[in-house]
């Protein structure tokens, strides 16, 4: 008998096997939930994922059997305003038509505030079981004073009746649990991992000896740090930038890769155009080809993520299957993925000057001991298989419906 499941997501990216349809939002929850689908095992399961898109009107395509997808206007999309929230919270047609479905339970994967509207209304008309995936749950203390207004009432509003209504959440570390209390209350927390491509990521990996610069004008530095993510407050940008700074004044021949995009591009190419920082600074923009960022991950000598909140950074363990050791600032999810530094590095978050310490740290650790970091990282990252999570969810689906 074929279980139906509804999957409810508003940053679902355009990405293969969903190429017919676009949408201007993407992030690590809709990927992670693109590669959670796919290896789920179809002959059991008929998935309908509810999303948005950047048209006026609902986009659908099937590209394959028991695979559907929807994506609904936004109301951003319907007012031509591209200003959040309007460029990000659905138009009223997801809730009426996604409602209309029947399914044997739903999956909300959280990541934009927003995503679990949809999922609740739904509940409203059908009692079934409702997994909740916490996947993106940004803190409030950074932004303007709105961006921290508008948090304070969406976690004691939304995101509380999300937790509560919810018969199973899940979260990607253990670590979770120190960064949101919230959290520490619900009895029905399970704890499944995010998995990697490890094919696709550890093609290039150091091991081989890959050495080819993957972006012109990186082959004449000496050491090439390297981020990756959205180009906002949330990810530590200003952390990133003044730490490499710091570097600088120690290590003047070492380069900054800063793959991505988002609102604070503007700012780190004016930067860029300083002195100290003249052509150091590569800014390639967002890479959506998981190939060519393979090699970048690669080339790079360091991973320098200095997230002021994650739940798990998909993006540290990408650098891990290419062989590159990753730098983490010292929130409970991102340490929990390296292990509490037996896999990489932490600094404190907000702390510049601590960072470029433990940049400064990896740049004069001896050969033979990065090398042997470089391949325990790519053991670590060979141990988490989308198909270990896809069987882990299954069992979960099962239980609930049993």
């Amino acid at each position: 008998m074929v279980t139906n499941i509804g999957f409810f997501n508003i940053e679902f990216p355009f990405r293969f096997p969903f190429t017919n349809t676009s949408t201007n939002l993407s992030g690590g929850a809709g990927h992670s939930l693109v590669d959670l689908i796919t290896h789920l095992d179809l002959s059991q399961y008929d998935c309908k994922i509810f999303s948005v898109g950047n048209k006026k009107t609902i986009q659908k395509e099937v590209p394959k059997n028991n695979l559907g997808l929807y994506r609904f206007p936004t109301i951003g999309s319907l007012l031509q305003n591209r200003n959040k929230p309007f460029s990000v919270l659905p138009s009223l047609e997801i809730f009426f038509k996604s409602s209309k479905f029947n399914f044997d339970l739903i999956h909300c994967q959280l990541g934009y505030p927003g995503s679990e509207l949809p999922a609740l209304y739904y509940l409203q008309k059908n009692d079934v079981p409702f997994v909740l995936s916490v996947r993106g749950a940004p803190k409030i203390e950074w932004g303007s004073k709105r961006r921290q207004i508008f948090m304070k009432i969406y976690f004691k509003t939304l995101f509380s009746t999300a937790l509560e209504r919810s018969d199973i959440v899940i979260i990607p570390t253990k670590g979770l649990l120190k960064d949101y209390p919230k959290l520490k209350k619900c009895n029905n927390i399970k704890v499944v991992p995010n998995g990697i491509d490890f094919e696709t990521f550890s093609k290039y990996n150091k091991w081989i000896n890959w050495k080819k610069p993957p972006m012109k004008g990186l082959g004449k530095f000496d050491n090439t740090l390297l981020f990756v993510g959205s180009l906002v407050e949330g990810k530590g940008i200003k952390t990133l930038l003044r730490s490499f700074e710091r570097v600088l004044k120690k290590f003047p021949n070492t380069c900054l890769v800063i793959v991505g995009n988002g609102p604070m591009e503007s700012n780190i190419k004016d930067r860029s155009k300083r002195k100290e920082y003249a052509e150091k600074i590569f800014l390639p923009g967002y890479i959506s080809e998981q190939d060519k960022l393979s090699q970048i991950y690669s080339y790079s000598d360091l991973f320098v993520f200095p997230s002021l909140a994650e739940t798990f950074g998909r993006v540290v363990l990408e650098s891990m299957a290419a062989g590159t050791p990753c730098l983490v600032s010292d929130i409970g999810a991102l340490l929990s993925v390296i292990q509490d530094g037996e896999f990489g590095f932490s600094a404190q978050r907000k702390n510049p000057k601590d960072f470029a310490k433990k940049i400064e740290y990896f740049f004069e650790m001896e050969e033979n001991k990065r090398e042997q970091l470089e391949k325990k990282v790519v053991e670590y990252a060979r141990s988490h298989s989308w198909e270990d999570v896809a069987r882990q969810m299954e069992d979960i689906y099962e239980g609930l419906l049993e």
